[in-house]
């Protein structure tokens, strides 16, 4: 169902599948328009539809066809444009309703060498002696990075005063810089080229340069049109940035009998008792997140991310169902881990939750550790002694041949390890300079040999 202010439309079908031979439906819509010059109108509209898709060859077939329209039919679009004059020159059955329509299209994958269509169009109209008739095929192909595609199309309408046949021919390719460079901003970079010409003489080409960069958050592209016969040159320039703290943009266009510039700014705001909490635009229902010392990290969402104060907001939830609100580990600090990753919250409608994650501040390190009288034994306890905050126990397991993997580490410590409840079965370690020790996507964990005495 559809309505507005002085239509109303409803429609109601059924469809069923052919099995090997496809699928049909078929449908019929009944439609109330009401005009101030014409008064009420109601009509119908009836439909049938066949399409076959055979995965095995990449051939797809769609016969949208076959449908009637009864006089005093108006579709929601027909409806709003009713007694608008178009433009001289443009295609004068824009304005028209239509009384039949059929229309087919064939689609063919081949394989590494593209695809290639072909579609057609039949159209009559009430109160008008026209027929149109629409035919288009194309290409469209890929080569070593390249993308181009390549697209016919004719139109003819035959009615009392004939109007002219419209063929045109279209050119797109897309190269992207990253075939000429391994630098990473040219792997975010393209370069585009359109070409259009028709059988009046009339060309117009436009060539554009788009691209990205900060993890995709910038986007940013510039473009410019030039055509023949007195047709306007056209030109574009555009910037859109989404961030932590929201989005932006702001877009200049041209042309020779016109300038537009507009920019647009959208965020959210939020006081709380941490401070003031920037984010994107918010929704009805949303999140604080809570993870002291974790400055950067993202959420899994991808709408924001951990601020220098140690909050980040989720500006978007589910009313009354379970939302599972969780932080990339891939994105924290070196010196940071969590005890947790995710959580789940069902927030009532309007509700403000926060959702704290624990953090340990401290690097990760893998010991390698030996005594004088051996290794020590598999499973001994080692405990980091913290004497600045003796309540925060910090814990870890020697592993097979005296290996220790702890996270929250300072970059000097000293732990106390423990195998047993004698003297004897337990030693100590010393250690300084772990936040010295580099590392890299190939060593991302420090390394260090220790002796525990």
């Amino acid at each position: 169902m559809l309505g507005a202010k002085d239509y109303f439309s409803i429609v109601s079908g059924v469809g069923g599948s052919l099995g090997d031979f496809g699928a049909v439906s078929t449908d019929i819509t009944h439609a109330h328009a009401k005009f101030d010059s014409i008064g009420s109108q109601d009509g119908q509209s009836y439909r049938f539809r066949y399409s076959k898709n055979m995965t095995t060859t990449g051939t797809s077939v769609d016969l949208t066809a076959l449908r009637f329209s009864t006089k005093h039919y108006y579709d929601f679009n027909q409806f709003n444009t009713a007694d608008y004059q178009l433009k001289e020159g443009t295609s004068p059955w824009l304005g028209e309703r239509e009384k039949s329509r059929f229309t087919t299209s064939l689609s063919q994958t081949l394989g590494n060498y593209g695809s290639i269509y072909l579609s057609g169009s039949y159209y009559n109209y009430w109160e008008q002696n026209e027929k149109l008739t629409q035919l288009t095929t194309g290409y469209n192909g890929y080569l070593k990075g390249v993308s181009f595609g390549i697209n016919y199309s004719i139109d003819r309408i035959k009615s009392k005063d004939s109007w002219p046949e419209n063929r045109q021919i279209n050119l797109n390719v897309n190269i992207p810089f990253s075939l000429f460079s391994n630098n990473p901003m040219a792997s975010n970079f393209n370069s585009t080229y359109m070409l259009t010409h028709d059988n009046h003489g009339r060309t117009n080409q436009q060539v554009g340069l788009s691209g990205s960069a900060f993890d995709n958050a910038l986007s940013y592209g510039v473009a410019q049109s030039w055509a023949n016969q007195n047709q306007p040159n056209n030109g574009s320039l555009y910037a859109n940035y989404s961030g932590n703290y929201g989005t932006s943009s702001l877009n200049y266009n041209y042309s020779s009998d016109y300038y537009s510039v507009n920019g647009s700014m959208n965020g959210g705001r939020l006081l709380h008792s941490g401070g003031v909490l920037l984010g994107r635009s918010m929704g009805n229902s949303m999140a604080i997140i809570e993870a002291q010392g974790a400055k950067g990290t993202e959420l899994n969402s991808g709408n924001g991310a951990i601020n220098r104060q140690g909050y980040a907001l989720s500006p978007y939830l589910s009313e009354y169902r379970e939302n599972t609100v969780g932080l990339n580990v891939n994105t924290l600090p070196d010196d940071v881990t969590l005890k947790t990753t995710s959580q789940n919250v069902v927030p009532t409608k309007g509700a403000i939750v926060k959702v704290v994650f624990k953090t340990k501040i401290g690097f990760q390190a893998i010991l390698n550790i030996n005594r004088s009288q051996g290794i020590v034994p598999f499973g001994a306890i080692a405990t980091l002694i913290d004497k600045e905050n003796p309540n925060e126990i910090n814990t870890g397991i020697v592993g097979e041949n005296g290996q220790l993997y702890m996270s929250g580490l300072p970059s000097d410590g000293e732990l106390l390890i423990k195998w047993g409840n004698r003297n004897q079965q337990s030693c100590h370690i010393s250690y300084q300079g772990l936040g010295d020790i580099e590392v890299n996507s190939k060593q991302p964990i420090r390394t260090m040999s220790l002796s525990c005495e």
